[in-house]
């Protein structure tokens, strides 16, 4: 990785930006052979007005190159952007302002021009802006090479002034082909307090986009303006005219007219819309809205009215709304207010409502009315309200409803009068000379005492009476409510009564109907003796009643709570009575030990009598034994019943808890609890032992059963968990029944951290007796971790049965790398019979300078299978490098694959030429190849086929292929050599091995030889030999011979080796009869050849009894 940053010239001190820089950034790995490189180039310079960017990256490449450039009042732009040294995107541009000349027009031209996409023409944008200051502004712009045909804008902007007319004007025009075709045509003037304004625009849109065919105009009048009526009061007044047409869509054509008059106390609008084609005024396609409000207050008389009118002939719509208040303040107040709404002449809601006050300083007197008409109710309501002092009010309301809901004079009145300490007051509802409710009530209050009667009566219900009487003094209070209607009566009376001498409460509830029937609730309490020694409280609760409720209807509960200091007890005597006969004892008695003042002993006993006879007993004992350091606590609880047969007869529990402090961080404690339940045919006996420190926790539960044949008889449960040092644990569940162990659970685990590595070993022991198999189990993993090493234990243990399982890695990084894995499967048993009893597997790897080797191994009992591969390179001498591979497989498990393959190949490389061997070898059978390769002056390829002695094939065989290539001569030299007469391993083997079938004869030669010659410039001459022989069958000779023409005679038959200029050439015999075209042959260099050649071939056979020269075949071209 790199970075450089470079800065030139920096701005004044107060900017932090510099006006040359240069940044660089990569991100590189040189010696890897993916790309990954990465790189960013950013540089500008603001003098020169340049910026470059560069960024490089394995898949994407791009580059950005932007200028700027001004030559007087020209300035030209050019941005260009290159992705991956293909794709061209550019942006470049100029501008040129003109300025004014003599007071004239200001002119700017620019040309914008851009290419966004791989293919396809630049976008051109051209636009001219010109400007006089304060009278004329034009702009127009142009688009090409995007919509197909050029696209253009064009706007004026005119303004001047004429003898008081202000006028502006405004032109413009729009044409984007197949879009839009847009021409508007604008006007704004004002003289004086009359401002108008008028716009035209003709479009077209898609195909009619160059011929505008619709046209749309608005033209809107706007004036304000001050007139004076009688007593020279000015009225503002307020008239805007709008009108707009289209021809496209005739039904938005409208226009609008607005009047607006505004003077002191009055206030008026006017709001006209015609719409549609036509808006005359015979049209009924108009609205007209206008509102009125007028003030004609004064100073003691308040008047308002406020008027709105909507009118829509196309409806038949004519609404009025009106409202008016008036109100007179001196010499008394009067107010009213009405409210009208009128639909097409007719009147279907009125509202009105008045209001007169003639109150005094010390008197109040109201009165109001409201009515209301409407479709669907009708409502007249009255109200009068006469208070002439503070303890005389009487108020009353009159109310009608008539249509949705009929109601005729409804009179409600109120009256209250007081005098002292009574009140009374009154309620009356009636219709007429019909009374529906009747409600009056009297009231009297003294010093802690009240008093109240009422009566009601309605059209409904009779009448009813009531009373109400209350008392409180200091040690009595009293409730009683008395209600009495025509069929039935209730009294309910509460009373509460206290006494200081002696100490004595009474409480008491009733609530009585007819025949008194209904409930009763007493109850008292009182302190019965109170001295030093003796301290005895009795209370009482009684319930009478005869409704169905679940609780009994006659209830007595009594209670005696005594302290008796000189036995050093507490005691709690309940005594409950059900209907008068069924009685119930219950006592708890809570003391402690006599003569230890300061014992921490306490003890509680509870006993239960029904008639006279103990039906529960119980008896409790509570010890603490604490002492600074160490909280010890003991419980003792006896209980016993003979209330519920189904229930245990006897239960006895104790229990006792010890915790004991020590250093911090470090504790002891011990729990203990023991159960004892009787039954009528069993008992059961049950304890709980927990002990427990900051290092060891235990746990017992026994459980001891007597005359239960279906269970054990005894059972226990131990459990125990440890920790003997850090990062260790045990844990070990123990379960016994009737003596005889059943269960057993031992689990152990640690870890150990060292600086060479780390390590953990656990283990587990199961052992039971409730099932069959297996009676013993045992699992044991150990594991140890080092930098360079792992080691992995893990065994199990079935009764008889055993499984191991052994893993070993380690790793030397000495000259290299060598990592070894050595792994054993052993099992002992009868329980796996299947599977083998040992399983072994080794192998490893070797990573080094010169060698790369890897091996593995995989035994299972007696079978094995291991393979091998090594790679090695080197240098020989002479600066010769070698390459040698070697693999070996071997297996003694199948006998259809062989014991052993090996396969090695070696490969020698030097300036020379090249040279390689190769074998494979298969138990007996060996297949080896040889071959060399060399250049220089001798060139040549060398093919051998080595030792093949095992398939009966030739021990050597050769194939020889030499070029010699000097100057302007060329020789070519093939040769195929089988000592024992085949010249291919696969050709008719004569003593093939036992047992290896051989290959079809094919009745070739013992030997093949071939050799070629050439040589140019001048003119071209080539022979071929070729010999095959067989030791049985004697030898053959094929010649192919090519020469100038000139040769004559019977030339064709000519098989003989012979050169050109035969008769100075040794030939191995005489030219057979008839061949006279070797003896007038010209030689080399003859004038009289000519550039046709002649091709002999001759074919001859040497069998033992044929004639020297035999059958012969020749051929000539």
């Amino acid at each position: 990785m790199s970075a450089s940053l470079r800065t030139v010239r920096w701005l004044p001190q107060d900017s932090w930006l510099p006006q040359v820089a240069a940044a660089h950034l990569y991100l590189g790995t040189p010696g890897s052979e993916v790309p990954r490189d990465v790189g960013v180039d950013v540089s500008y310079s603001l003098p020169g007005r340049r910026l470059r960017f560069k960024l490089l990256h394995p898949r994407k490449k791009m580059e950005l190159d932007g200028k700027m450039e001004a030559v007087g009042s020209t300035r030209v732009g050019h941005l260009e952007l290159v992705l991956d040294d293909r794709d061209v995107y550019y942006v470049k541009g100029w501008s040129d302002l003109r300025p004014a000349a003599d007071g004239g027009a200001r002119q700017l031209e620019a040309q914008l021009e851009a290419k966004l996409v791989t293919a396809g023409s630049p976008v051109v944008v051209t636009g001219n802006l010109t400007w006089q200051a304060g009278s004329k502004l034009a702009f127009s712009a142009s688009l090409s090479h995007l919509l197909g045909d050029p696209a253009h804008v064009t706007v004026l902007l005119e303004k001047k002034v004429e003898a008081g007319l202000q006028v502006a004007a405004v032109r413009g025009e729009l044409l984007a082909p197949g879009l839009l075709g847009l021409h508007v045509l604008g006007r704004l003037q004002q003289r004086g307090h009359l401002r108008s304004s008028t716009l035209r625009i003709r479009y077209g849109l898609l195909g009619q986009a160059e011929r505008p065919a619709h046209e749309c105009s608005s033209s809107q009048k706007l004036q304000v303006r001050s007139s004076s009526v009688a007593m020279a009061v000015a009225v503002a007044v307020l008239e805007l005219d709008h009108e707009f047409h289209c021809t496209q869509i005739p039904a938005f054509s409208h226009k609008v007219q607005l009047r607006h008059q505004e003077g002191p106390g009055h206030l008026h609008s006017q709001v006209e819309v015609s719409y549609g084609k036509q808006w005359s005024d015979s049209s009924k396609r108009w609205l007209r809205l206008s509102q009125t409000f007028r003030n004609d207050s004064g100073p003691a008389l308040s008047n308002y009215f406020l008027e709105f009118v909507l009118q829509v002939p196309a409806r038949q719509l004519d609404g009025r709304v009106q409202l008016s208040h008036s109100s007179l303040r001196q010499p008394h107040v009067d107010s009213s207010t009405h409210l009208k709404v009128q639909l097409n002449g007719r009147l279907p809601f009125v509202a009105g409502w008045q209001w007169t006050d003639t109150s005094r300083a010390a008197l109040w007197r109201w009165e109001g009315a409201w009515n209301l008409q409407s479709p669907w109710l009708a409502v007249s309501a009255a109200h009068r309200l006469y208070w002439p002092q503070r303890a005389v009010f009487q108020s009353a309301l009159e109310l009608t409803l008539g249509k949705a809901w009929t109601l005729k004079d409804l009179v409600v009145s109120v009256a209250c009068r007081s005098q002292g300490r009574d009140q009374e007051a009154k309620i009356k509802v009636s219709t007429g000379t019909t009374v529906h409710l009747r409600v009056s009530t009297v009231t009297s209050l003294a010093p802690s005492l009240f008093r109240s009667w009422n009566e009601l009566e309605s059209a409904w219900v009779g009448a009813v009476r009531s009373e109400i009487h209350a008392e409180d003094s200091r040690d009595r209070k009293l409730l009683h409510c008395w209600v009495k209607g025509p069929q039935r009566e209730l009294n309910i009376t509460a009373a509460y009564r206290h006494t200081r001498g002696p100490p004595k409460t009474q409480v008491s509830l009733a609530a009585l109907g007819p025949g008194a029937r209904g409930l009763q609730v007493e109850g008292e309490l009182e302190e019965a003796q109170h001295s030093r020694e003796v301290y005895q409280k009795r209370g009482s609760l009684g319930l009478r009643h005869s409704w169905h409720l679940p609780v009994p209807r006659s209830l007595l509960v009594q209670e005696v709570f005594t302290v008796d200091e000189r036995q050093q007890r507490c005691s709690l005597e309940t005594r409950l009575v059900l209907h008068g006969r069924e009685e119930t004892l219950q006592t708890v008695v809570l003391g402690r030990q006599a003569g230890h003042p300061y014992a921490k002993n306490k003890e509680v006993e509870a006993t239960v009598q029904v008639h006279r006879k103990v039906v529960l007993h119980m008896k409790g004992l509570l010890r603490d034994g604490s002492e600074h350091e160490e909280i010890r606590r003991s419980l003792a609880l006896d209980v016993a019943q003979s209330y519920q047969p189904k229930l245990p007869r006897a239960l006895s529990l104790n229990g006792d808890v010890v915790y004991r402090r020590r250093p911090p961080g470090a504790f002891n404690f011990s729990f203990g609890a023991q159960a004892t339940v009787n039954h009528s045919a069993a008992s059961q006996q049950v304890s709980i032992r927990l002990t427990g420190s900051d290092s060891h926790c235990t746990a017992v539960f026994q459980l001891s059963r007597a005359q239960v044949p279906a269970a054990p008889a005894d059972l226990e449960v131990q459990a125990a968990a440890g920790r003997p040092r850090e990062r260790s644990l045990n844990v070990s569940l123990v379960v016994h029944a009737s003596g005889h162990e059943l269960l057993l659970l031992e689990a152990a685990g640690s870890l150990a951290a060292r600086r060479s590595g780390r390590g953990g070993d656990v283990s587990v022991l199961l052992r039971q007796a409730a099932l069959r198999a297996p009676r013993a189990v045992r699992l044991q993993l150990s594991g140890r971790i080092a930098p360079t090493r792992i080691w992995l234990l893990s065994r199990a243990l079935l009764d008889e049965d055993m499984a191991q399982l052994l893993l070993r890695a380690s790793e030397d990084p000495r000259g290299g790398r060598v990592l070894t894995l050595r792994g054993q499967a052993q099992r002992t048993g009868a329980g796996w019979a299947a599977r083998p009893h040992l399983l072994g597997l080794q192998g490893s790897l070797k990573w080094k300078e010169t060698v790369r080797e890897g091996s593995i191994a995989v035994t299972a009992d007696s079978a094995a299978l291991s393979f091998l591969l090594r790679d090695k390179r080197g240098t020989a001498g002479n600066s010769a490098s070698v390459h040698s591979v070697a693999c070996v497989f071997s297996q003694n498990s199948s006998q259809a694959w062989p014991g052993e393959v090996r396969l090695r190949g070696r490969l020698r490389a030097q300036t020379e030429g090249l040279r390689g061997q190769a074998s494979v070898r298969a138990d007996r059978v060996r297949l080896a190849v040889g071959g060399a390769c060399t250049w220089g002056p001798g060139r040549g390829l060398r093919y051998n086929v080595s030792t093949l002695r095992d398939t009966g094939h030739p021990s050597e065989a050769g194939l020889l292929l030499s070029l010699t290539h000097v100057a302007c001569n060329g020789s070519v030299h093939l040769a195929l050599r089988s000592p024992r007469g085949r010249p291919d391993a696969g050709l008719d083997p004569e003593e093939p091995a036992s047992g290896s079938p051989g290959p079809r004869r094919w009745g070739l030669s013992f030997s093949v030889d071939g050799h070629g010659h050439f040589q140019e410039p001048g003119w071209l001459w080539t022979w071929m030999a070729s010999n095959f022989t067989r030791p049985w069958r004697g030898r053959w000779r094929m010649a192919v011979r090519d020469w100038p023409s000139g040769c004559t005679g019977a030339s064709a038959g000519c098989w003989a080796p012979c050169l050109p200029g035969c008769r100075s050439a040794a030939a191995e015999r005489p030219c057979p009869p008839g061949c006279g075209g070797c003896a007038t042959g010209l030689l080399p260099g003859s004038p009289s050849r000519s550039p046709w050649t002649f091709a002999t071939a001759a074919l001859a056979s040497s069998i033992p009894g044929a004639s020297p020269w035999g059958p012969r075949l020749s051929t000539s071209l």
